[in-house]
């Protein structure tokens, strides 16, 4: 298992109710590895770049529509440490991460994100799988206030749980996946108390095996987003796509999905629209990966005091 780059970003943009649409392309590339003095394992280099739009930001001069450029550095070992027949794996990571936003320079930041992913994978079966991942990660990045952006640490404790079931009714080709999803941030500063909170994530997928090259199918997923103190504002996400995934060649991946998300809020506001995502990654040699992606979509945000404002991810 190859570790990719991805970016993770810690900086938080301030909106109004609607929720923030992100458009954006992203560039990942998986470098050759370094030879660790400790063992035989290779450390590895990521590197990703992307490139986005996020509306409804605020700045010192008030709400604006801004685009962004992120840099990424992720360094990790080439191969996830795994002991009991594979079964479990530790795959940590330290990433770096530069965002720059085109206009809104003020807003432009470095961040850092340490993890320690462990992943448990289970077959009992040949038809039958279910992945367990727990990672603990230390981020440190802006936390943006009225007037002010400081740096803040915070710690994500991140659980998922997979399972696949590869036929279903008895037909070879209709394959199920159900996923769950918790995460809890945390901040070490008591005054950002109000930005803590607790993520839980469903989601369904109905696919078809077209042939061993092309699966399809629908998907649907539910989100419950939780905050720490009344200030701010509870949310629920659904979200259903139709997905494609294909594998081109032996060293040609790619998968487009399209659908429509929705986001309502506690306080009665809401907002909805299209959503979209396009992936092709290609390996050449085992050591190298190039990833092209770009999506379209929907962050729900939180209130944030005066004005209702509202705290996306872009």
């Amino acid at each position: 298992m190859y570790p990719v780059a991805h970016l993770s970003q810690v900086a938080y943009s301030m909106c109004n109710r609607s929720c923030s649409r992100a458009f954006f392309f992203s560039l990942v590339l998986g470098l050759g590895g370094l030879p660790s003095l400790a063992s035989a394992r290779f450390w590895t280099l990521g590197v990703s770049q992307d490139v986005g739009y996020e509306t409804k930001i605020q700045t010192d001069d008030g709400w604006v529509d801004d685009g962004y450029t992120a840099t990424t550095l992720r360094l990790g070992i080439d191969h996830p440490v795994r002991v009991f027949e594979d079964v479990l794996e530790l795959d940590p990571t330290l990433q770096v991460s530069y965002l720059n936003y085109f206009s809104a320079s003020e807003l432009s930041e470095l961040t850092f994100d340490i993890g320690m992913p462990l992943k448990l994978t289970l077959n009992p079966n040949f038809h039958d799988s279910l992945t367990l991942t727990a990672t603990a990660r230390r981020e440190l990045g802006d936390v943006i206030v009225v007037d002010n952006n400081e740096q803040q640490t915070s710690t994500v404790l991140d659980i998922t749980a997979l399972y696949r079931r590869e036929r279903i009714f008895r037909h070879p080709r209709l394959k199920l996946e159900l996923g769950y999803g918790y995460e809890h941030t945390f901040y070490d500063a008591s005054q950002y108390r109000y930005l803590d909170r607790d993520d839980h994530r469903f989601s369904v997928a109905l696919l078809y095996a077209f042939n061993t090259a092309v699966e399809g199918g629908l998907r649907t997923s539910y989100k419950r987003e939780i905050y720490a103190e009344s200030i701010q504002s509870d949310s629920d996400t659904w979200r259903v796509d139709g997905l494609v995934r294909w594998r081109l060649t032996g060293r040609i991946e790619a998968q487009v999905s399209a659908g429509y998300e929705t986001v309502t809020y506690a306080d009665g506001g809401s907002d909805g629209g299209p959503i979209f995502a396009a992936q092709i990654d290609y390996r050449p040699q085992e050591r190298w990966l190039f990833s092209l992606s770009g999506s379209h979509e929907l962050d729900a945000g939180v209130a944030a005091g005066e004005g209702d404002a509202r705290t996306s991810k872009a």
